[in-house]
Protein backbone atom coordinates (compact mmCIF):
# COMPACT_ATOMS: atom_id res chain seq x y z
CA UNK A 1 0.00 0.00 0.00
CA UNK A 2 2.78 2.46 0.95
CA UNK A 3 4.76 1.53 -2.15
CA UNK A 4 1.75 2.15 -4.42
CA UNK A 5 1.08 5.51 -2.79
CA UNK A 6 4.68 6.64 -3.18
CA UNK A 7 4.73 5.46 -6.76
CA UNK A 8 1.51 7.35 -7.61
CA UNK A 9 2.89 10.50 -6.01
CA UNK A 10 6.20 10.25 -7.88
CA UNK A 11 4.42 9.54 -11.17
CA UNK A 12 2.32 12.67 -10.72
CA UNK A 13 5.34 14.96 -10.31
CA UNK A 14 7.35 16.49 -13.17
CA UNK A 15 10.59 14.70 -14.03
CA UNK A 16 12.73 17.63 -12.89
CA UNK A 17 11.00 17.62 -9.49
CA UNK A 18 11.48 13.87 -9.03
CA UNK A 19 15.18 14.18 -9.86
CA UNK A 20 15.61 17.13 -7.51
CA UNK A 21 13.95 15.27 -4.64
CA UNK A 22 16.05 12.20 -5.41
CA UNK A 23 19.22 14.24 -4.95
CA UNK A 24 18.10 15.05 -1.42
CA UNK A 25 19.29 11.55 -0.45
CA UNK A 26 22.84 12.88 -0.72
CA UNK A 27 22.71 16.68 -0.64
CA UNK A 28 19.43 17.69 0.98
CA UNK A 29 18.87 18.85 4.57
CA UNK A 30 20.29 16.19 6.87
CA UNK A 31 17.00 15.49 8.72
CA UNK A 32 15.30 14.87 5.37
CA UNK A 33 17.86 12.49 3.84
CA UNK A 34 16.81 9.30 5.72
CA UNK A 35 13.17 9.77 4.71
CA UNK A 36 14.02 10.29 1.05
CA UNK A 37 16.30 7.23 1.10
CA UNK A 38 13.56 5.12 2.68
CA UNK A 39 11.03 6.27 0.06
CA UNK A 40 13.52 5.51 -2.72
CA UNK A 41 14.08 1.99 -1.39
CA UNK A 42 10.31 1.41 -1.22
CA UNK A 43 9.78 2.43 -4.84
CA UNK A 44 12.81 0.53 -6.15
CA UNK A 45 11.98 -2.60 -4.19
CA UNK A 46 9.09 -3.75 -6.36
CA UNK A 47 8.80 -4.63 -10.04
CA UNK A 48 6.41 -2.85 -12.38
CA UNK A 49 6.08 -0.95 -15.63
CA UNK A 50 8.38 2.00 -16.34
CA UNK A 51 6.27 5.14 -15.98
CA UNK A 52 7.63 7.67 -18.45
CA UNK A 53 10.27 8.45 -21.01
CA UNK A 54 11.27 6.44 -24.10
CA UNK A 55 11.28 3.19 -22.05
CA UNK A 56 7.71 3.74 -20.78
CA UNK A 57 5.63 0.59 -20.56
CA UNK A 58 8.53 -1.86 -20.34
CA UNK A 59 8.46 -4.28 -17.41
CA UNK A 60 11.27 -3.65 -14.99
CA UNK A 61 12.57 -5.02 -11.69
CA UNK A 62 15.00 -2.53 -10.16
CA UNK A 63 16.04 -4.98 -7.45
CA UNK A 64 16.18 -2.21 -4.85
CA UNK A 65 18.50 -0.09 -6.99
CA UNK A 66 17.82 3.41 -8.33
CA UNK A 67 14.03 4.12 -8.20
CA UNK A 68 14.53 6.37 -11.23
CA UNK A 69 14.66 3.21 -13.35
CA UNK A 70 11.01 2.41 -12.62
CA UNK A 71 9.95 6.05 -12.73
CA UNK A 72 11.78 6.57 -16.04
CA UNK A 73 13.56 9.62 -14.62
CA UNK A 74 17.11 8.33 -14.33
CA UNK A 75 19.61 10.24 -16.49
CA UNK A 76 17.06 11.59 -19.00
CA UNK A 77 19.90 13.14 -21.03
CA UNK A 78 21.44 9.67 -21.51
CA UNK A 79 18.07 8.28 -22.56
CA UNK A 80 17.66 11.13 -25.06
CA UNK A 81 21.16 10.51 -26.44
CA UNK A 82 20.33 6.85 -27.01
CA UNK A 83 17.13 7.77 -28.82
CA UNK A 84 19.08 10.16 -31.07
CA UNK A 85 21.94 7.75 -31.72
CA UNK A 86 20.42 4.26 -32.11
CA UNK A 87 18.64 2.98 -35.20
CA UNK A 88 16.87 -0.32 -36.01
CA UNK A 89 19.46 -3.03 -36.64
CA UNK A 90 22.22 -1.27 -34.67
CA UNK A 91 24.52 -2.90 -32.12
CA UNK A 92 24.69 -1.41 -28.61
CA UNK A 93 27.12 -2.20 -25.79
CA UNK A 94 25.90 -1.55 -22.24
CA UNK A 95 29.18 -1.70 -20.31
CA UNK A 96 28.22 -1.70 -16.66
CA UNK A 97 24.59 -2.64 -17.27
CA UNK A 98 23.45 -2.67 -13.60
CA UNK A 99 19.85 -3.97 -13.71
CA UNK A 100 19.62 -3.49 -17.47
CA UNK A 101 17.55 -0.30 -17.81
CA UNK A 102 19.59 1.09 -20.71
CA UNK A 103 19.84 -2.38 -22.25
CA UNK A 104 16.04 -2.61 -22.40
CA UNK A 105 15.69 0.86 -23.87
CA UNK A 106 18.34 0.06 -26.46
CA UNK A 107 16.64 -3.25 -27.30
CA UNK A 108 13.44 -1.33 -28.02
CA UNK A 109 15.33 1.09 -30.27
CA UNK A 110 17.41 -1.43 -32.26
CA UNK A 111 14.56 -3.91 -32.66
CA UNK A 112 14.76 -7.62 -33.28
CA UNK A 113 17.34 -7.17 -36.05
CA UNK A 114 19.76 -5.41 -33.74
CA UNK A 115 21.81 -6.63 -30.81
CA UNK A 116 22.46 -5.42 -27.27
CA UNK A 117 25.46 -6.75 -25.34
CA UNK A 118 25.00 -6.16 -21.61
CA UNK A 119 28.24 -6.46 -19.65
CA UNK A 120 27.64 -6.89 -15.92
CA UNK A 121 29.97 -8.80 -13.54
CA UNK A 122 28.07 -8.27 -10.25
CA UNK A 123 26.06 -11.49 -9.79
CA UNK A 124 22.85 -9.93 -8.43
CA UNK A 125 22.81 -7.23 -11.10
CA UNK A 126 23.50 -9.73 -13.89
CA UNK A 127 20.59 -11.84 -12.67
CA UNK A 128 18.34 -8.77 -12.92
CA UNK A 129 19.48 -8.06 -16.49
CA UNK A 130 18.56 -11.61 -17.43
CA UNK A 131 15.21 -11.43 -15.64
CA UNK A 132 14.24 -8.08 -17.14
CA UNK A 133 15.19 -9.15 -20.66
CA UNK A 134 13.12 -12.32 -20.31
CA UNK A 135 10.11 -10.43 -18.87
CA UNK A 136 10.05 -8.21 -21.96
CA UNK A 137 10.81 -10.92 -24.52
CA UNK A 138 13.98 -9.04 -25.47
CA UNK A 139 15.92 -11.86 -27.08
CA UNK A 140 18.31 -9.38 -28.70
CA UNK A 141 19.86 -8.70 -25.27
CA UNK A 142 22.93 -10.87 -24.74
CA UNK A 143 24.26 -10.94 -21.18
CA UNK A 144 28.00 -11.24 -20.62
CA UNK A 145 28.92 -11.73 -16.97
CA UNK A 146 32.29 -10.05 -17.45
CA UNK A 147 34.00 -6.86 -16.34
CA UNK A 148 35.30 -4.93 -19.34
CA UNK A 149 38.90 -3.81 -18.90
CA UNK A 150 42.13 -3.14 -20.79
CA UNK A 151 43.00 -6.85 -21.02
CA UNK A 152 41.47 -10.25 -20.35
CA UNK A 153 42.11 -12.40 -17.30
CA UNK A 154 40.81 -12.39 -13.75
CA UNK A 155 39.98 -9.41 -11.55
CA UNK A 156 38.49 -8.54 -8.18
CA UNK A 157 35.09 -6.92 -7.83
CA UNK A 158 33.91 -5.20 -4.67
CA UNK A 159 30.19 -5.95 -4.56
CA UNK A 160 28.48 -2.89 -3.08
CA UNK A 161 25.25 -3.11 -1.08
CA UNK A 162 23.79 -1.18 -4.01
CA UNK A 163 25.14 -3.57 -6.60
CA UNK A 164 25.01 -0.98 -9.38
CA UNK A 165 27.87 0.73 -7.51
CA UNK A 166 30.10 -2.36 -7.50
CA UNK A 167 33.61 -1.71 -8.80
CA UNK A 168 36.92 -3.35 -9.61
CA UNK A 169 39.54 -3.23 -6.85
CA UNK A 170 43.12 -4.41 -6.47
CA UNK A 171 42.97 -6.08 -3.03
CA UNK A 172 40.94 -8.92 -1.57
CA UNK A 173 38.61 -8.25 1.33
CA UNK A 174 35.02 -8.53 2.55
CA UNK A 175 32.44 -8.52 -0.25
CA UNK A 176 35.17 -8.94 -2.88
CA UNK A 177 34.64 -11.66 -5.50
CA UNK A 178 36.73 -12.84 -8.42
CA UNK A 179 35.36 -12.01 -11.86
CA UNK A 180 36.35 -12.56 -15.45
CA UNK A 181 37.91 -9.62 -17.30
CA UNK A 182 37.65 -9.05 -21.03
CA UNK A 183 38.69 -6.37 -23.50
CA UNK A 184 36.34 -5.27 -26.25
CA UNK A 185 39.05 -5.57 -28.90
CA UNK A 186 39.70 -9.21 -27.95
CA UNK A 187 36.00 -10.14 -27.89
CA UNK A 188 35.41 -8.68 -31.35
CA UNK A 189 38.56 -10.31 -32.75
CA UNK A 190 37.39 -13.67 -31.40
CA UNK A 191 33.98 -13.21 -33.06
CA UNK A 192 32.14 -13.36 -29.72
CA UNK A 193 30.36 -10.04 -30.23
CA UNK A 194 29.39 -7.87 -33.18
CA UNK A 195 31.13 -4.48 -33.58
CA UNK A 196 29.24 -1.59 -31.96
CA UNK A 197 27.44 1.42 -33.37
CA UNK A 198 26.84 2.96 -29.94
CA UNK A 199 28.06 2.10 -26.46
CA UNK A 200 27.54 3.30 -22.90
CA UNK A 201 30.29 3.03 -20.26
CA UNK A 202 29.38 3.22 -16.56
CA UNK A 203 32.03 1.32 -14.60
CA UNK A 204 32.54 3.26 -11.38
CA UNK A 205 36.00 4.65 -12.13
CA UNK A 206 37.42 2.08 -14.58
CA UNK A 207 36.54 4.10 -17.68
CA UNK A 208 40.14 4.53 -18.81
CA UNK A 209 40.78 0.78 -18.72
CA UNK A 210 37.68 0.13 -20.84
CA UNK A 211 38.78 2.65 -23.46
CA UNK A 212 42.36 1.34 -23.46
CA UNK A 213 41.01 -2.11 -24.28
CA UNK A 214 38.97 -0.97 -27.27
CA UNK A 215 41.41 1.23 -29.18
CA UNK A 216 41.21 -0.90 -32.35
CA UNK A 217 37.42 -0.92 -32.16
CA UNK A 218 37.25 2.87 -31.86
CA UNK A 219 39.72 3.40 -34.72
CA UNK A 220 38.00 0.95 -37.07
CA UNK A 221 34.29 1.27 -36.30
CA UNK A 222 34.02 4.83 -34.90
CA UNK A 223 31.10 4.17 -32.53
CA UNK A 224 29.25 6.84 -30.58
CA UNK A 225 30.31 6.68 -26.91
CA UNK A 226 28.36 7.70 -23.81
CA UNK A 227 30.85 7.77 -20.93
CA UNK A 228 30.00 8.32 -17.28
CA UNK A 229 33.12 9.82 -15.75
CA UNK A 230 34.01 9.60 -12.09
CA UNK A 231 36.78 12.16 -12.46
CA UNK A 232 37.39 14.78 -15.12
CA UNK A 233 41.07 15.53 -14.77
CA UNK A 234 43.93 15.62 -17.26
CA UNK A 235 44.21 11.82 -17.48
CA UNK A 236 40.92 11.53 -19.34
CA UNK A 237 41.63 14.58 -21.47
CA UNK A 238 45.02 13.15 -22.49
CA UNK A 239 43.44 9.77 -23.26
CA UNK A 240 40.70 11.44 -25.28
CA UNK A 241 43.26 13.27 -27.41
CA UNK A 242 45.12 10.00 -28.03
CA UNK A 243 42.31 7.46 -28.48
CA UNK A 244 39.38 9.66 -29.46
CA UNK A 245 41.12 11.56 -32.22
CA UNK A 246 38.50 13.02 -34.53
CA UNK A 247 35.77 12.86 -31.90
CA UNK A 248 33.79 15.74 -30.47
CA UNK A 249 33.31 15.64 -26.68
CA UNK A 250 30.17 17.19 -25.23
CA UNK A 251 29.10 17.29 -21.55
CA UNK A 252 25.59 15.92 -21.12
CA UNK A 253 22.60 17.13 -19.19
CA UNK A 254 22.72 18.84 -15.82
CA UNK A 255 26.17 17.51 -14.94
CA UNK A 256 28.87 20.05 -14.08
CA UNK A 257 30.96 21.23 -17.00
CA UNK A 258 34.44 19.75 -16.96
CA UNK A 259 37.81 21.48 -17.05
CA UNK A 260 41.24 19.99 -17.63
CA UNK A 261 42.40 20.23 -14.03
CA UNK A 262 39.02 19.71 -12.34
CA UNK A 263 38.12 16.49 -10.54
CA UNK A 264 34.37 15.98 -10.68
CA UNK A 265 31.58 13.71 -11.84
CA UNK A 266 29.79 13.93 -15.15
CA UNK A 267 28.69 12.39 -18.43
CA UNK A 268 30.37 12.94 -21.78
CA UNK A 269 29.01 12.20 -25.24
CA UNK A 270 31.78 11.40 -27.74
CA UNK A 271 30.67 11.52 -31.37
CA UNK A 272 32.90 10.96 -34.42
CA UNK A 273 33.20 14.05 -36.61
Amino acid sequence: MIERGLRRLADALPTATVRAVGRWQFSGPRPVRPFVRAAARRIAGSAGHISRGPAAGLIFDAGGMNPGYLLGTTEPFVQEALVRSLRPGDVFYDIGAAAGFHSLLAARLVGEGGAVYAFEPAPASADLVERNARANGAGQIHLLRKAVSATGGKGLLLVDEQSNHSRLVSDEGPSVVQVELASIDDLIAAGEIRPPNVLKIDVEGAELDVLEGMQRTIAEYRPVLLVELHWLGPTFVELAHRILDGYELTPLGDDPLFEIDQIAYGHVLATPR
